[in-house]
C-alpha cells in the first residue's frame, strides 16, 4: 500500500548563488552544481563523449579529464604554456585542443589518439589565435580563429586553409556532418558581423544573412550550434541570440535580458541537447530555452567573480559549463535536471507491503498515474530500484521487460506495474532485514528523471 511519496523538487531560488552547493534558478528546469576540479587557472573549453567521459581545457596548457561525469578530475599535461580555447572529442580516444601561446608564438593545435594520455603538437601557425575546433569524426575537423578557417580530412595529418584574411576573426564553428557546416565571427575591415556556411565540407564558404547590429553598432558573433541541417543558433555581443529553422536562409533575432547594450552582455557559447532544449553562457550568466530558442530564461550569476566561457550538453539531462573566478581559479558547473516526484505502490493492493527475503519470485511496484501524470511517458528501460533494473520475461532470444499497464487502484488512471526479481534486490543489498522503504527511479522518454518511495515490510527479519 502507498504510504508516502516524493514531491516535485521545485526550484525555489530566483537566482544562482555561486558558493558551495547547488546553484538553483526558479526559471530553470534543473540545477547547476559546482564540481571541484583543482584548477588554478582559467578554463575555456569543454567536450564530452557521453554522460561520464569528458575533457576541459584552459590557460597554461591545462587539460583536465573525467571518467565519472565530473565527480573527479585529473590533469593531462602537454608540457607547454598554450592557452587552450577549444576542445573536441568525437569519440573516447581521439581529441583535439586549440588555442595560442602568449608572447607572440601564435596558434597551436594539439592531438591525442589515446584518450589524452599523450598529447602531440599537430599544427603551429604564427600570428594566429585559434578560438574553436570541431571534429565530426576521427578524420574530419575544422578550426577557426583570427585569419579564417582551417580544415583536415585525415585526422589532422594535414591542415589546409579554406577561408580567411587578415581582417577576419572567427569565434565558433559547427558541423552536423562532414559536408554541412557554419562559422561565425567578425570582419574588422567593414566592420561587420560575419556568418559563413558550406555544403561541401568547406571547399567553398559563402556569407549568410544580413549584418547583425545593436543600436547601430555591429555585434560580434562568438559561437554557432546546429542540431541538424536546418535548426541552428548563433550567440554573440550585446546579448545577441539568433535562430534559424531553414539552414540559415533566414535568421531571427531573439530578445533576451542578457545585459543588453553592455560589454558584460556578451554571450560566449551555446549548446543544444535536442531541437527544444538549449543553453548559452557568458559573463555571470546562464540562459536556457525549452522551445528551440524562441524564448530564453536568464539565470544571472549575481556574484561578480564568475565568468563562463563554454557549455556542452550530451543530452537534456547531462551538461557542463566552464569558466573561472576573477581570482584566477577554474570553475566547472554540472547541470542536473529537476527530479519530478511520483507516487509508487509496493505490492499494489496489499497492506502491509510484506516482502519475503527468501522468495524466488517477483516484486511488483506500481508507478501510479494521475490527472497530471501519464505513465505512458515513462521509459521502462530506465526503471530501477537501487542498481537493479526491471526483470525480463520471454525467451533468451527475445527478452521483454517485465512490466504491464493497468489501473491497479481503480482511480480511472492508467498505472505502470514494474516487476523486479526479489533475489536480485537481495543480492544487490537493496532488500535487507533492516529495509523499511524502497525508492524507485526512472526517466521519462524526454529524459526527465522521476523518483518515488514507499514502505516495505521485510519478512522474516
Amino acid at each position: 500500500m502507498k504510504t508516502s511519496k516524493f514531491l516535485l523538487l521545485v526550484c525555489l531560488l530566483a537566482t544562482l548563488i555561486l558558493g558551495a552547493g547547488p546553484y538553483v534558478s526558479a526559471d530553470s528546469s534543473g540545477t547547476w552544481i559546482s564540481q571541484p576540479c583543482g584548477s588554478q587557472t582559467i578554463l575555456r573549453g569543454v567536450s564530452f563523449v557521453d554522460s561520464q567521459r569528458g575533457w576541459v581545457v584552459g590557460n597554461d596548457g591545462t587539460i583536465l579529464t573525467t571518467s565519472n561525469g565530473g565527480e573527479d578530475w585529473t590533469t593531462q599535461s602537454i608540457g607547454i604554456d598554450v592557452d587552450f580555447y577549444g576542445v573536441s572529442f568525437p569519440d573516447s580516444l581521439h581529441g583535439w585542443a586549440c588555442g595560442y601561446r602568449p608572447g607572440g608564438f601564435g596558434g597551436y593545435i594539439y592531438v591525442t589518439s589515446d584518450g589524452g594520455l599523450t598529447w602531440i603538437e599537430q599544427l603551429h601557425i604564427s600570428n594566429v589565435i585559434f578560438s574553436d575546433i570541431l571534429f565530426v569524426d576521427s578524420s574530419h575537423g575544422w578550426a577557426v580563429g583570427t585569419g579564417g578557417i582551417w580544415a583536415t580530412s585525415d585526422g589532422g595529418t594535414t591542415w589546409n586553409k579554406q577561408y580567411g584574411g587578415s581582417s577576419i576573426s572567427l569565434g565558433g564553428v559547427s558541423f552536423v556532418d562532414s559536408t554541412h557546416g557554419w562559422a561565425v565571427g567578425f570582419n574588422n575591415a567593414i566592420p561587420s558581423s560575419l556568418i559563413l556556411t558550406t555544403s561541401n565540407g568547406g571547399v567553398t564558404w559563402t556569407e549568410q544573412g544580413e549584418p547583425i547590429t545593436f543600436e547601430g553598432f555591429p555585434a560580434g558573433l562568438g559561437d554557432v550550434f546546429f542540431i541538424d541541417s536546418t535548426h541552428g543558433c548563433i550567440v554573440g555581443g550585446y546579448g545577441t541570440i539568433l535562430t534559424t529553422s531553414d539552414g540559415g536562409l533566414t535568421w531571427i533575432q531573439r530578445i533576451t535580458d542578457a545585459y543588453v547594450g553592455s560589454e558584460d552582455g556578451t554571450i560566449t557559447r551555446v549548446s543544444f541537447a535536442d531541437l527544444s532544449h538549449g543553453w548559452a553562457v557568458g559573463n555571470w550568466m546562464i540562459l536556457e530555452t525549452t522551445d528551440g530558442g524562441t524564448s530564453w530564461s536568464l539565470q544571472r550569476l549575481y556574484q561578480d567573480d564568475i565568468a563562463l566561457r563554454d557549455v556542452f550538453f550530451v543530452d537534456s539531462s547531462h551538461g557542463w559549463a566552464v569558466g573561472w573566478k576573477h581570482a584566477g581559479t577554474g570553475t566547472i558547473l554540472k547541470y542536473t535536471p529537476t527530479v519530478s516526484g511520483v507516487d509508487i505502490d509496493v505490492k499494489p493492493g496489499t497492506e502491509p507491503n510484506s516482502v519475503n527475503l527468501k522468495s524466488k519470485g517477483l516484486l511488483p511496484v506500481a508507478i501510479l498515474g494521475s490527472s497530471s501524470f501519464d505513465v505512458i511517458t515513462v521509459n521502462p528501460a530506465t526503471i530501477n530500484i537501487g542498481v537493479v533494473q526491471l526483470a525480463s520475461r520471454g525467451s533468451a532470444k527475445t527478452p521483454k521487460l517485465a512490466y504491464s499497464l493497468s489501473d491497479v487502484n481503480s482511480d480511472g488512471y492508467l498505472d505502470l506495474v514494474a516487476n523486479f526479481e526479489i533475489q536480485a534486490l537481495v543480492n544487490a543489498g537493496v532488500l535487507t532485514p533492516t529495509t523499511v522503504t524502497l525508492t524507485l527511479k526512472a526517466n521519462l522518454y524526454d529524459t526527465t528523471p522521476i523518483e518515488g518511495t514507499d514502505s516495505a515490510n521485510i519478512v522474516p527479519r
